[in-house]
């Protein structure tokens, strides 16, 4: 995995990724979309979640910072480009 700074990706790039985060992955339920979107944009300028592209399966995806601890070794190892 190579981990993604959030300030490198286009804002087009980085809400279609958001969005796509929300809509699949997300436990954020409540509040509207663009809400939704503040609060993940949010996590990412805590450093609470981060992005990861898998050179594997060739896709992005957000991680809490506590999912990416929690994975076998090896598996969580990243890269920063």
């Amino acid at each position: 995995m190579i981990k993604i700074p959030f300030g490198d990706l286009s804002d087009e790039a980085l809400r279609n990724l958001i969005d796509e985060f929300i809509t699949r992955d997300s436990t954020v339920t409540d509040g509207t979309l663009e809400q939704k979107r503040e609060r993940i944009l949010s996590s990412l300028r805590k450093g609470t979640v981060q992005i990861t592209y898998d050179t594997d399966t060739e896709s992005a995806h957000i991680w809490t910072t506590e999912e990416l601890r929690r994975m076998p070794k090896g598996s969580q190892d990243c890269q920063t480009p």
